[in-house]
């Protein structure tokens, strides 16, 4: 069976068109239930990653998934990484000098997977020291430049209070990726927010708002796997 990993994934957004598509897709995230959970060819697994053991458990999601991995993507913290949390740096510096190295040693989780399961790989983030630290980003987007790949009446399935269909709205998105990774082809809507309506509609710093705020557009995944799933085809034709 194909299969997909999916790093710092709590929603299953990203993975819903690979399931929609028959593969197993396996779901790493600390908000999920310790152990591994499965719901058909959905696996969800309750785990928290540490940076100074990145090629550790990286080596234990290869091993745990098994053969035929395909594609990797990844969500990692940007907290100590996005440029909104500059001003927020110099006080995380003096308690931990390594917080950068840290942050960004977890976002590279998601390379080393996709090298050892010879997969297609690739991870979000917003823009940040992750472009002067680890390497430039690839390319970056909006969520509504992929709401064409949703249909005219979309609504959102878990937040549609918050977001409005179609994925209409701005939230400048930088991606990293490699290892054959085909960046998708662009449907863009008109934006009704020009920025993330998660900041604007959503208060406090609880874990439920950070769910939100970060929450995948639907569009894009879409648009993901499609191109990367065509491209897959194709090398195996």
């Amino acid at each position: 069976m194909k299969k997909a990993i999916f790093l710092f994934d709590y929603t299953g957004i990203m993975a819903q068109p690979w399931l929609d598509e028959g593969y197993e897709c396996w779901c790493f995230d600390g908000q999920h239930s310790r152990g591994i959970t499965r719901d058909g060819n959905h696996v969800k697994v309750g785990m928290f990653f540490e940076a100074n053991s990145k090629l550790l458990f990286a080596q234990r999601i290869a091993s745990m998934v098994g053969p035929g991995v395909v594609f990797v993507f990844g969500f990692p913290e940007c907290t100590d990484l996005t440029n909104a949390g500059a001003k927020h740096f110099q006080k995380k510096r003096d308690f931990n000098p390594m917080f950068h190295s840290e942050a960004i040693e977890l976002c590279d989780l998601v390379r080393v997977v996709g090298v050892l399961c010879g997969s297609a790989w690739a991870f979000e983030n917003p823009m940040g020291a992750l472009s002067t630290q680890y390497r430039s980003y690839d390319f970056r987007f909006n969520p509504c430049d992929y709401g064409g790949y949703l249909p005219e009446d979309d609504a959102h399935p878990l937040y549609p209070q918050i977001y409005p269909g179609r994925d209409a709205y701005n939230k400048d998105t930088c991606i990293w990726h490699g290892n054959g990774f085909k960046e998708p082809k662009r449907k863009k809507v008109d934006p009704l927010y020009k920025e993330n309506p998660g900041w604007k509609l959503c208060g406090g710093k609880s874990t439920k708002t950070k769910n939100i705020r970060s929450a995948t557009p639907r569009g894009f995944a879409q648009a993901v796997f499609e191109s990367n799933r065509q491209a897959l085809s194709s090398s195996a034709a």
